[in-house]
């Protein structure tokens, strides 16, 4: 990965199979280039299986965004809002 096309290619196929585990990078593919972008080039003794998990740790999954949305919309039951 010395060359600018083989860096941008990298990357490329670590956002696919970023979206494919289910890695929280956004919908936007230039932002999504750029977050694993910089995580690839500032780790890169990492192997790719580093490199997912540490892009899981620090993104998130879209399912646990999802989850973590739906308990933040999910209101509270007490005696005094029952009724």
């Amino acid at each position: 990965m010395s060359t600018l096309p083989d860096k941008r290619e990298a990357v490329n196929r670590f956002l696919a199979l970023s979206r494919k585990e289910g890695i929280n990078v956004g919908s936007d593919d230039n932002e999504a280039k750029i977050k694993l972008g910089t995580l690839v080039m500032s780790n890169s003794a990492l192997s790719p299986e580093e490199l997912l998990s540490l892009a899981e740790s620090k993104y998130g999954t879209v399912k646990s965004t999802k989850a973590k949305m739906s308990h933040a919309s999910t209101g509270t039951v007490c005696e005094g809002n029952e009724g």
